[in-house]
């Protein structure tokens, strides 16, 4: 369990296009999110002070907007 989180947090963390003011607690929180739905990142998008991690796996796609003060999930879509 710890390993596979770590895997996660890793994935997310390492990713070259994520801003550098992203917090630690933000991206295990987020990393906790995507082991517990079996997401995988596909793109992160930087616009200012807004960052948006765009997740999916075989049935749904996630995207989580995270800014300095906080962050949410933005948007959820079925696939088909």
């Amino acid at each position: 369990m710890v390993i596979t989180m770590m895997l996660e947090f890793m994935e997310l963390a390492l990713q070259p296009n994520l801003p550098s003011w992203v917090q630690d607690t933000t991206i295990l929180a987020i990393a906790k999110y995507l082991k517990f739905h079996r997401l995988t990142v596909t793109n992160i998008v930087s616009k200012g002070d807004k960052c948006y991690i765009l997740t999916r796996n075989h049935k749904i796609a996630v995207t989580f907007k995270v800014t300095p003060e906080y962050w949410r999930v933005s948007n959820i879509s079925l696939l088909s």
